[in-house]
């Protein structure tokens, strides 16, 4: 299996599947989605697709600071998920951030995100929290 991370065009796209898979969060915690704020992360967020076999099933996003790579964004269309996408995904996160010459990956999740299993597997580290969110961090 091919996965491969390529540049995103389609903001619709990125923004439907993280409204969908944000759902349940949003709607516990009582937090409405706007589609301007995500629009505008769009244009200064570093957006990727994710493919598998040229397949798109997943959207990743970051922005960066001088040592540090901020994954912004990790979104999986359901029917891929647990499929060890999300693993390899985190792989290639991992180079990209290297590339960019950050010494760390830092992430924010809901506490009961099941990704949350998948970030500490992959070497993150809960760092602290903001607001409703756990912030990870992954040394490089």
């Amino acid at each position: 299996m091919e996965v491969l991370l390529k540049p995103a065009l389609d903001w619709e796209f990125a923004e439907s599947l993280t409204k969908a898979n944000m759902a349940e969060y949003y709607q516990r915690y009582d937090i409405s989605w706007d589609t301007e704020i995500f629009a505008d992360s769009w244009k200064n967020f570093d957006n990727f697709e994710v493919h598998v076999n040229a397949e798109r099933v997943g959207v990743i996003r970051f922005s960066y600071t001088e040592t540090t790579t901020h994954l912004r964004d990790f979104q999986l269309v359901k029917s891929v998920q647990g499929m060890g996408i999300g693993t390899t995904c985190l792989t290639l996160v991992k180079k990209h951030a290297i590339q960019h010459r950050s010494v760390e990956v830092v992430l924010r999740v809901f506490p009961e995100n099941p990704a949350v299993g998948l970030y500490k597997r992959e070497g993150f580290l809960e760092s602290g929290a903001c607001g409703n969110v756990i912030e990870m961090r992954c040394s490089l």
